[in-house]
């Protein structure tokens, strides 16, 4: 479906710009439309949009009744912040800020869990093993 949800997103963008998506410039870091000076639309869906236009499939919305989902919020955003949160304000605003994680591609991703996966293997075959030693110990006590 994640295909079928970035054609749909490429499609929004058509019509609200009337530009073909050939036309718009590509984030060479992320390899992401960047579209936003083209149109005007409220903050909550350029959030939709964004995330539909993800070049990672694992990073769209799984499914169009995510989507919906998140389309069906916009009108209640405002008194959802009001009455469904205990924080105070000043916390909320600061969860609100961006995180300082910069942005990392699938590949950058994929290679990090590589090396971490490398280094508890690398770990894990320079442990020795407990019942080697134990073998090791009674033996020598023979």
């Amino acid at each position: 479906y994640s295909s079928d949800i970035y054609a749909i997103g490429v499609t929004c963008l058509y019509l609200l710009t009337g530009k073909p998506p050939m036309e718009f410039d590509v984030d060479p870091r992320t390899g992401e439309i960047c579209w936003q000076p083209y149109a005007q639309v409220s903050p909550h869906f350029t959030k939709v949009l964004n995330k539909m236009l993800k070049m990672a499939p694992i990073d769209r919305y799984q499914s169009a009744d995510q989507v919906l989902r998140a389309l069906d919020l916009e009108p209640y955003l405002d008194n959802l912040a009001d009455c469904m949160t205990v924080k105070s304000s000043s916390s909320i605003t600061a969860e609100a800020e961006p995180s300082a994680e910069p942005y990392l591609t699938p590949i950058e991703r994929t290679a990090i869990e590589i090396r971490q996966w490398k280094a508890r293997l690398h770990k894990k075959q320079n442990k020795p093993e407990w019942r080697e030693a134990s073998l090791v110990s009674s033996s020598c006590l023979s």
